[in-house]
């Protein structure tokens, strides 16, 4: 289609014109714009549940963190009562257990208290895009969100739960630090 003048480049005009609408279509439009009608609300509510799905996951992972810092933190201070408790007969075992539960009461109080907080923002966002799909509460997802949450943040107390029960029971007689 390529040539000189204006009839040349009204033939690569068409050429390229037929290449991107196709052949049977001769109204001029474009492959893009076909693309763009072809996406519609529904399309638009599952890329936006995938945004919320990944800003939860990246918010549970900074959570996680807060969590192990917290936990490490605690066990520093609470050397003497760990001391003490090694003291009166309770074993390691015990005292790692019980910083581990801990860290997943942490992780139980964060899901009822984003579960409480995030129902009435969720609902508020479908009443204001005016989305004619009904508001629902996915349970499953957020049971499984919730116990991914307990683990993760249990997990994250192990390596602090180590050294609360590694903590020699002299620790509580001589005051040590």
């Amino acid at each position: 289609a390529a040539g000189d003048g204006a009839e040349g480049r009204a033939r690569a005009h068409r050429a390229v014109t037929e290449t991107l609408t196709g052949p049977e279509r001769g109204d001029g439009r474009v492959v893009a714009e076909d693309a763009v009608a072809r996406t519609g609300p529904d399309d638009d509510l599952r890329t936006m549940a995938t945004t919320v799905v990944l800003l939860l996951c990246l918010t549970v992972l900074v959570a996680v963190a807060g969590v192990a810092t917290t936990t490490s933190l605690t066990v520093v201070e609470r050397r003497r009562e760990f001391g003490l408790l090694r003291a009166l007969g309770l074993g390691g075992a015990a005292v790692h257990r019980m910083v581990v539960l801990e860290c997943a009461l942490h992780g139980v109080l964060g899901g009822v208290l984003g579960f409480a907080l995030g129902l009435p923002y969720a609902w508020l966002a479908v009443r204001a895009a005016e989305v004619s799909a009904p508001f629902t509460v996915p349970a499953g997802q957020l049971a499984t969100v919730l116990a991914a949450l307990v683990l993760v943040t249990a997990a994250a107390g192990t390596i602090p739960a180590l050294r609360a029960s590694r903590t020699p029971p002299t620790v509580a007689v001589g005051g040590g630090d």
